[in-house]
């Protein structure tokens, strides 16, 4: 059974692109430290919106792993901002 870490960096917006970057390379390290593969994904996409259509079209890829994954936050509040929506609670258990 094949074990990977799924890498998420989200920002709220455009303007909060460039922090990116910075968890992106927090990100990485971390999977590199685990020695595991890994897939990285990135976008800026407000937890406050109506839909969250990159995070939700997210959530349906990690449902189609096979294997063992781990889904990776630089931050929990990336994932948990808005907890009340569907896709978090479907995140929470999709792996």
């Amino acid at each position: 059974m094949e074990t990977k870490i799924i890498l998420i960096a989200r920002v709220s917006d455009v303007e909060q692109r460039k922090a990116l970057p910075a968890q992106k390379l927090r990100l990485e390290k971390y999977a590199e430290q685990k020695q595991l593969p890994y897939e990285y994904h990135e976008f800026d996409e407000s937890a406050h919106k109506e839909e969250r259509t990159k995070f939700a079209e997210l959530v349906e890829h990690i449902k189609k792993q096979t294997g063992l994954c781990y889904v990776v936050f630089d931050k929990i509040d990336r994932l948990t901002r808005d907890s009340s929506q569907e896709e978090v609670k479907t995140s929470a258990t999709a792996c």
